[in-house]
């Protein structure tokens, strides 16, 4: 250290406070993550967090993607019931082995997004792009693909062993 000169000195001591100081943040940020088996309990905290909305909106897209992802990747059996996730962007975020009743997906991207051994009730998809995403395995009951999947973007969908159960069809 006595052989550098004062200004990589100088140096030296403003990045080991920058360090500090985000050492800090990510602290502080670390203690304040949203506890998703509670949001999970209340319908409109569940869809504002996955909208990124109200006090949800602070969250970058990519840290609700990982904290959501990571949360059902615990948790079995999840219900998303009656919620409102049109024109969200739920790019790659995880819906596997979850019971999804009613919920709107129309115009949201769900590029990406799995929905792997999901049962998925009269949810609406309309406009969706579902480019990339997987179905496999999945149960569709009631008119799901009549009238509520239109004009969705679905290059490379994965439909393999799904199971279609319509009185429409």
């Amino acid at each position: 250290y006595k052989a550098l000169g004062n200004a990589a000195k100088r140096t030296i001591r403003v990045l080991a406070s920058e360090a500090e100081q985000a050492r800090k943040l990510v602290e502080q940020f670390a203690k304040g993550l949203p506890d998703l088996e509670e949001i999970a309990k209340d319908k409109n905290k569940l869809e504002d967090f996955l909208r990124g909305e109200e006090e949800y909106a602070s969250y970058a897209l990519d840290v609700r993607r990982k904290l959501w992802n990571d949360f059902v990747s615990k948790t079995e059996n999840l219900l998303l019931t009656e919620i409102d996730l049109s024109g969200a962007d739920l790019s790659a975020f995880n819906f596997s082995r979850m019971h999804i009743i009613r919920v709107d997906f129309a115009v949201a991207n769900l590029t990406g997004a799995s929905f792997l051994k999901s049962t998925i009730i009269s949810a609406k998809f309309s406009q969706t792009n579902l480019e990339g995403a997987d179905f496999r395995a999945t149960r569709f009951k009631d008119d799901i693909l009549v009238g509520e999947m239109v004009h969705v973007k679905a290059h490379k969908i994965n439909f393999q062993g799904a199971i279609i159960e319509s009185n429409l069809l």
